[in-house]
């Protein structure tokens, strides 16, 4: 199965961003400076795909709550930063927030690295 995605996808991410118990799918677009959302339908399919701006170079994308909200965030690392987009627990997000970082991250990865009980990216 094919699925549409945004410009030169780099990387995917899997999780359930809207609530219905399927796994929903993001890519990170590093041609489309963009990550791409497809919603898993109740039929296996997906919609979408929504794209939602980030800096550059999109290069990889990880599916968290960053904010212990409850709902799933998203966390980009592109051109020289790591973007945050929040999760509105319907599948949408807010602008991304860019976090600096050094020269052009190619991976991102969400843990709590310095033990505080929230998830850092």
């Amino acid at each position: 199965m094919n699925l549409p995605a945004g410009a030169f996808p780099v990387s995917i991410a899997a999780g359930d961003l809207d609530g219905d118990l399927r796994p929903d799918l993001v890519t990170a677009n590093s041609d489309g400076n963009d990550v791409s959302v497809l919603l898993a339908d109740a039929t296996g399919g997906v919609t979408g795909p929504v794209a939602y701006p980030t800096a550059n170079g999109a290069q990889s994308v990880a599916i968290a709550d960053l904010d212990n909200d409850g709902r799933r965030d998203l966390a980009v690392a592109n051109g020289n930063s790591v973007a945050a987009l929040l999760g509105d627990g319907l599948g949408g997000f807010a602008p991304a927030v860019d976090y600096a970082t050094g020269v052009a991250p190619l991976s991102v990865a969400v843990a709590d690295f310095n033990d505080d009980g929230r998830r850092d990216p």
